[in-house]
């Protein structure tokens, strides 16, 4: 797919757009039916948004002839294959052929990610075209682990709405209240959905049926994936969905990674306040435990709220990694966030024999659009 890509730099969104991704039966469906899916359901406007400032941020790193710092890049890539758990070169290679890119278009990515954090405090007035998103958006999305979100949904849509036969057709109702909900995400009034619609490049003749399967695919997982069913899948499932906010520090030796955790452990300082008075990088993050790296899993899976964890090394960027366990949040049914998660799970389990029969990919198996 980055070939026909990047053979369109003089082209319109309209070339790219009409790449073709799977066939279902005689029809074929392309990136755009992609993306106008994406845009319809609320799924595409932060990756576009966020893309959007970083090549604002490259753009604005080259005008000011700024030197990308060489030693951040090397360390983004080594994460990104640890990451990944590709240990070789030529585990890596076999991972870009498979999702059709290559090893520029990963230093691109990169170097939009160090120029992202390099310059966020500095007022930048650059206007990136929708054409330049475009060619940069499925590169973006495969190595930020971002695909699936983009693709599966439109997949798991147009596979339920042809094969999914046991639930009644969308009524009028069904629709009008799905029309709501759109103009409610979009900011608009119902008189002004006609405007909308028109004004944007995705929704052109696809509202329509991107209306007609969301709403056929909203009632499939209401009346399939019942709060029964999930709670079943909740409990095989608990673990993993465990949402653990922690801390950390990042060193450079393992010394000053020791030291760091005696301030830490016996003197009761904070982890911010010794990472401002040393070396080390200071770092937040909240996360289900099924999206962190396997082999860290194990560690916070054992550790108690406020329990530091002994320096870690990291063989890939050879750094020390020390981290402490700020919260842990147990799954719950009455969270949106986990019911919308384990219905999507069922109504996956559900669709995915007919996706394995029914459904040809011109470049991808489903397996491939995870990151992992």
């Amino acid at each position: 797919m980055m070939d026909e890509l990047k053979k369109s730099a003089d082209s319109s969104c309209e070339s790219i757009h009409n790449f073709k991704v799977f066939e279902l039966g005689e029809k074929s469906y392309t990136w755009g039916d992609i993306l106008a899916c994406a845009e319809f359901i609320g799924a595409l406007n932060h990756h576009w948004e966020s893309l959007g400032r970083r090549l604002a941020a490259q753009k604005y790193a080259v005008n000011q002839n700024l030197a990308p710092d060489t030693e951040k890049l090397q360390d983004a890539a080594n994460q990104f294959r640890y990451d990944l758990n590709l240990i070789t070169a030529e585990e890596t290679e076999q991972w870009f052929s498979n999702h059709d890119v290559d090893i520029d278009d990963l230093n691109d990515y990169l170097l939009r990610q160090v120029w992202a954090t390099h310059v966020q405090n500095q007022s930048i007035n650059i206007e990136i075209t929708p054409i330049e998103i475009c060619k940069k958006l499925y590169a973006e999305l495969v190595f930020s682990g971002n695909l699936s979100d983009i693709v599966l949904p439109f997949v798991l849509r147009i596979i339920a709405y042809n094969f999914i036969v046991n639930i009644d057709g969308p009524t009028e109702s069904d629709l009008e209240e799905n029309r709501l909900i759109f103009c409610k995400r979009k900011g608009i009034k119902i008189n002004q959905l006609d405007i909308g619609v028109n004004s944007d490049h995705f929704y052109k003749n696809k509202f329509d049926f991107n209306l007609l399967i969301d709403t056929h695919f909203r009632n499939s997982c209401d009346k399939l994936a019942t709060k029964d069913k999930c709670n079943l899948l909740l409990k095989t499932n608990r673990s993993k969905l465990i949402e653990v906010e922690y801390e950390g520090i990042i060193f450079k030796s393992i010394n000053e990674a020791r030291e760091a955790f005696l301030c830490i452990t016996i003197d009761n300082e904070e982890l911010d306040a010794v990472s401002n008075r040393t070396a080390g990088e200071y770092f937040r993050n909240t996360s289900f435990f099924k999206e962190l790296p396997t082999n860290l899993q194990s560690y916070l899976h054992s550790a108690n709220p406020g329990e530091c964890i002994k320096p870690l090394e990291n063989s890939f960027d050879n750094k020390f990694y020390i981290y402490r366990v700020v919260n842990k949040k147990p799954p719950s049914l009455g969270d949106p966030i986990i019911f919308n998660f384990l219905q999507k799970s069922y109504i996956i389990g559900i669709i995915t024999p007919f996706i394995d029969i029914n459904l040809k990919w011109v470049k991808w198996t489903l397996e491939l659009l995870h990151h992992e």
